[in-house]
């Protein structure tokens, strides 16, 4: 099943203070599918992008950061911000009504942030602290065991290998 949650905007500044949002996490393959475009795009537009990050997907994006989305052309990085929107409904509560979103739902740009952050957090479902804590271990141990002969003889390089963290 996947991760639902109701996101409220509770900020008296805001002109969307009181609006609900429904969000839902995109199917595994879609989601892989996204994560994929967006790491490769970042990839390409020059972000140093270790294999290691590369096949850890959403996660994998977690730790390089949406951040660093801004480093993309608008045509790359638009329709991945879009399908994240597409992850949201507007939602009330109080009459129990779903819809998809229209223009009128979100009036501050911060909300659109909002959402995206929240939706990243549904797909990822894991602290950021927590996976970097355990990405820092992953490399630490990686660097170890290089420096570790598998054999008496020093001039061998190792051959011990790590795995990568569980991004669960």
């Amino acid at each position: 099943m996947r991760r639902e949650k109701v996101l409220k905007i509770d900020d008296p500044a805001s002109r969307d203070n009181g609006k609900n949002y429904f969000l839902q996490e995109m199917p595994a393959l879609k989601a892989d599918k996204w994560a994929n475009r967006a790491l490769l795009a970042l990839a390409r537009s020059g972000v140093d992008v270790p294999e290691e990050i590369l096949r850890g997907g959403m996660a994998g994006l977690a730790i390089i950061g949406l951040g660093k989305l801004v480093t993309l052309s608008h045509e790359e990085v638009q329709p991945l911000l879009d399908e994240m929107l597409g992850c949201a409904q507007f939602y009330a509560p109080d009459v129990g009504i779903k819809r998809p979103l229209i223009g009128e739902d979100i009036e501050e740009v911060q909300t659109l942030w909002k959402i995206r952050m929240e939706v990243m957090q549904l797909h990822v479902n894991f602290s950021l602290a927590d996976l970097l804590q355990k990405f820092r271990n992953w490399m630490t141990s990686l660097q170890q065991s290089s420096a570790t002969p598998t054999s008496p003889t020093p001039s061998e390089p190792s051959l011990v290998a790590a795995s990568p963290p569980s991004m669960n």
